[in-house]
């Protein structure tokens, strides 16, 4: 039976997944806090800048015949200090150590920005039913429903990212090439295009471009005094097994998840799709809205899988080992070895490894007869320690003056382009 788990009431969360979080990650939710290690935790930075922003550029499309039809979606995420610290108690207002969330949304139409107070009631992807199961204790737990939303809340120093049955910490630590803070003071927009070889603000050479002409003459768009970005890391905070719901036609379902109905062990569901024969939809969400399909093939014998971006034909993108854990009835595709260029193709964040599991049943009962189980595929998200952190991709958060900069210089550009049109 499934169990439906309003947004706010997340302590209801904790008393159903309670003792299997405890086994999956080895401690309760206060000793899991605990134990959370960065290299620089968040909240001392958001408190001490006010407020922390996100960029992204989402559309950037320039049609030559008709600026009307030309497509441009970026935005901010603003994340705020939370009134507490400390994670409420179970009676109490669970939002109390919530970061308030906002966005800045570029409105082509108006040609200016859009305060957005709620994103996540403005926004229909986080208001879809997801549900999942957790892996614990060779036994996969009955399914959990939630919305699809992020949860961002500070704990003593840190700030957490609760995504389903996973937390991710901010962790502002430098790590490999990436600073924890970089001073923009002075410097030209335009030249931020990339920061230390990923993309930051896209096309700022067309768009923060010096030398074009406003009201008040030449503009140069340069950052501001103060203005500053950090290098941060969304790190997983513990190891978590988890089935999840996945994207079917605009909803979430477990269905997907589920095949070989029916087979005694799991060397006999994988092997109906060996290698040049069918392939298995691995399906998954990454971050709520972006939808991906693989094709898996597999060599039970050398314990291999072979990963393509097509259900037939073509050569596969990358090879890799799978690691069977008995005592939890799962195997593990190891993605480690993957480079960036395969992880882009595949859309394969490095933060979790694939995994598949069974037999167990639909709902998570007990059941001696093999017909009334299956083979399920999910995610071993994978706790971050110094030397996986190095594959992360670095989050870039800025603060207020460097957005302002950033909204102004895209205001401008595009009032231009407009008058220009005119």
């Amino acid at each position: 039976m499934q169990t439906l788990i309003p947004t706010r009431h997340r302590w209801l969360l904790v008393l159903v997944l309670g003792s299997v979080l405890s086994a999956c990650n080895g401690g309760s939710d206060d000793e899991e806090d605990d134990d959370v290690s960065v290299a620089r935790p968040a909240n001392e930075i958001l408190l001490e800048e006010g407020s922390l922003h996100r960029f992204h550029m989402r559309s950037f499309y320039r049609d030559s015949v008709d600026i009307d039809n030309d497509i441009m979606i970026l935005d901010f995420d603003n994340f705020r200090p939370a009134a507490s610290n400390v994670e409420p108690d179970e009676d109490d207002d669970q939002t109390l150590n919530d970061l308030p969330y906002s966005k800045d949304s570029w409105n082509e139409t108006t040609v200016s920005w859009a305060s957005i107070s709620n994103p996540l009631l403005a926004d229909s992807i986080f208001q879809k039913i997801r549900s999942w199961r957790v892996l614990s204790n060779n036994t996969l737990w009955a399914p959990v429903q939630r919305l699809n939303q992020p949860i961002y809340e500070t704990i003593d120093e840190n700030v957490f990212e609760r995504q389903l049955a996973t937390r991710f910490v901010w962790d502002f630590g430098g790590y490999g090439d990436i600073r924890t803070d970089l001073d923009l003071s002075g410097d030209a927009i335009e030249d931020y295009q990339t920061l230390y070889g990923f993309d930051f603000l896209p096309y700022a050479q067309i768009w923060a471009e010096s030398g074009g002409w406003v009201s008040d003459g030449d503009f140069d768009f340069r950052f501001s005094e103060g203005a500053t970005v950090y290098g941060a890391s969304r790190s997983v905070a513990s190891d978590t097994l988890v089935v999840e719901s996945v994207d079917n036609n605009g909803e979430f379902d477990l269905a997907l998840t589920r095949f070989g109905q029916g087979l005694a062990d799991i060397d006999t569901a994988l092997a109906t799709y060996p290698h040049a024969g069918a392939r298995l939809a691995y399906r998954f969400t990454v971050d709520y809205s972006q939808h991906h399909i693989i094709y898996l093939s597999f060599d039970t014998a050398l314990k291999t899988v072979r990963l393509y971006s097509d259900n037939s034909g073509g050569s596969h993108i990358a090879e890799t080992a799978y690691n069977e854990h008995p005592e939890n009835s799962y195997i593990e595709i190891d993605t480690s070895a993957l480079d960036s260029a395969d992880r882009i193709l595949l859309g394969l964040p490095a933060y979790f490894h694939p995994i598949i599991t069974g037999p167990f049943t639909s709902d998570g009962s007990i059941s001696a007869d093999i017909s009334q189980k299956a083979y399920y595929y999910g995610k071993r998200y994978i706790r971050t320690d110094e030397l996986n952190r190095l594959a992360l991709t670095p989050y870039f958060f800025m603060n207020n003056t460097a957005k302002e900069d950033i909204k102004r210089a895209f205001r401008e550009w595009r009032e231009q382009e407009h008058l220009d049109n005119d």
